[in-house]
């Protein structure tokens, strides 16, 4: 374009200029021009450069902590889901990728459709961009998963491009893993971190120097002493069986996990064996003390029963003795004293929490007989018939001169709500409930205390670590939650095993034990 400029005063006229645009300097001569005319000259400058466009998850979401990422849709067609393992990518998942453009000087993409262009899906073998490879059709926003792409983590590369302005082009962006917020996407969409799923991947356990599959023979009991193997395997023709070059064991990590209770004594509760078994041999030891030593420990980890409680009864009159009641059937024989009185104690110091039958008969009249329920409750479990053990925790403590309710088990939840996680946090032989401080679609606070007001501030979880220990509420593996905000929409929370806070908690995706003040 070229500039035009109105002389009344004998000076230099600058023209303005816009970005992405030339001007033309108009200058003139005192007494060359009219009083009152305009005059145009053919002089130009060079063009103007603004800024490089950027993309952003969303036109509404334009936050320094929302630039150079896109926002990522899942559709799994007919595809069941249960778990958050369910919600990974999977083969045969369609996914899309969308975004908003970014730039200083207001210059478009209508439609995004010149950045649409520039898409090209990825995949690589970790979340670090090793061994890219091109996936797709480039131009398309939207890519089907296909087989060849199982346990790679899924990418793309985009070009932020706008179709007015100068500069319209920017660099080349390279987001390699679209499941985590570090790699592009986010970490509170409804796409859990990891590679993609292949569900041709089979399982066998199997017992060193043996074929059988264990899981497939579930009558073959497991022997102490005895080492057990993992073999993970990708059906990659599809016929069943498992054949050469199929091995895929070492592309994984696994956990181990005991399910059930002590098939004699019924004690002992399944979970994660602890985290140094993980990606290794199972050896089971030979006796229960070596179990507990080795597999316990784990958040919701296993808990090794005992065969069964150290009741002990101790007669004090009218003569001494002790006699041990650690399983049903143990009889003990006394006489009781000119006044028909017998005293005892009960003891039962490794109790889990136990309610145990007594009866007392008549050796020479068995007819004449009566019960009582000896229970010996444990601090750790709440007084409440949705514990597994009984016990005399504390519902309530006073922090900062506020009331503080503990957190809920797992069966105390509402029905019909989605938890955090399906079985909850297994610590001290009950399952917790966990939370998310705000989040629509499952447990958190709100849901819980009626309003995320309702939740202790930092200093109050604070104040709570020093005298938890006392209260008997669960501390392991998850911070307490909190109201307090943070930097980036963040939260904090407090791991009150350590007193150490962390303001990094994510809203709809970072889980810990819920509380509520009064």
């Amino acid at each position: 374009m070229q500039a035009t400029v109105k002389r009344r005063l004998t000076k230099v006229a600058l023209a303005l200029v816009v970005a992405g645009y030339c001007a033309a300097p108009a200058v003139a001569a005192n007494g060359n021009l009219k009083s009152g005319q305009w005059q145009i000259v053919s002089e130009q400058t060079g063009t103007i450069q603004g800024t490089v466009p950027w993309i952003t998850r969303a036109a509404d979401k334009t936050a320094d902590t929302d630039k150079d990422h896109v926002t990522v849709t899942i559709d799994r067609g007919d595809r069941t889901v249960v778990t958050e393992g369910d919600k990974q990518f999977h083969v045969g998942d369609k996914v899309t990728v969308n975004w908003a453009i970014g730039d200083t000087e207001g210059d478009l993409d209508t439609d995004n459709a010149a950045t649409k262009l520039t898409v090209q899906w990825m995949r690589y073998s970790d979340q670090n961009g090793s061994n890219p490879e091109e996936i797709g059709t480039k131009g398309s926003n939207t890519y089907e998963i296909q087989a060849g792409d199982a346990d790679h983590y899924i990418g793309i590369k985009i070009t932020p491009t706008t179709t007015t302005g100068d500069p319209a082009v920017a660099t080349e962006l390279l987001l390699k893993d679209l499941s985590t917020n570090t790699g592009g996407g986010a970490d509170d969409d409804d796409i859990p971190e990891g590679p993609v799923v292949d569900e041709n991947v089979h399982v066998v356990i199997h017992e060193k120097d043996s074929n059988t599959n264990l899981l497939k023979n579930t009558g073959t009991k497991l022997k102490t002493n005895t080492t057990y193997q993992v073999l993970l395997w990708s059906d990659k023709n599809g016929n069943g069986t498992y054949d050469a070059g199929e091995n895929v064991t070492d592309q994984y990590d696994y956990r181990w996990k005991f399910v059930g209770t002590s098939a004699i004594a019924g004690t002992g509760t399944g979970g994660i064996v602890n985290e140094s078994w993980n990606d290794k041999d199972l050896v089971i030891p030979l006796t229960n003390a070596e179990a507990k030593t080795a597999f316990e420990g784990a958040d919701g980890g296993v808990t090794v029963g005992a065969g069964a409680d150290d009741l002990m009864l101790k007669a004090l009159t009218p003569a001494s003795a002790s006699q041990s009641m650690t399983t049903t059937g143990i009889v003990f024989t006394g006489t009781t004293g000119s006044d028909g009185t017998a005293t005892f104690t009960l003891n039962q110091d490794k109790s889990l929490g136990l309610k145990t039958p007594l009866t007392v008969k008549l050796t020479d009249n068995t007819t004449l007989h009566a019960s009582l329920d000896v229970i010996f409750m444990v601090l750790t479990s709440p007084d409440t018939d949705k514990a597994l053990f009984w016990g005399n925790m504390a519902d309530t403590t006073s922090v900062n001169g506020k009331t503080l309710h503990r957190p809920w088990l797992q069966a105390e939840l509402l029905s019909g709500v989605t938890p955090v996680f399906t079985n909850g946090v297994h610590t001290n032989n009950e399952y917790w409930a966990m939370a998310h401080t705000v989040d629509n679609t499952k447990w958190d606070i709100a849901k819980q205390c009626g309003s995320l007001s309702k939740a202790p501030d930092n200093n109050d979880l604070l104040t709570l670590y020093h005298s938890i220990s006392s209260l008997g509420w669960p501390t392991q593996g998850y911070p307490y939650l909190s109201k307090s905000t943070s930097s980036g929409g963040m939260y904090c929370g407090v791991d009150e095993n350590t007193r150490n806070q962390n303001c990094a908690i994510k809203p709809a995706s970072s889980a810990g034990y819920a509380t509520c003040v009064d």
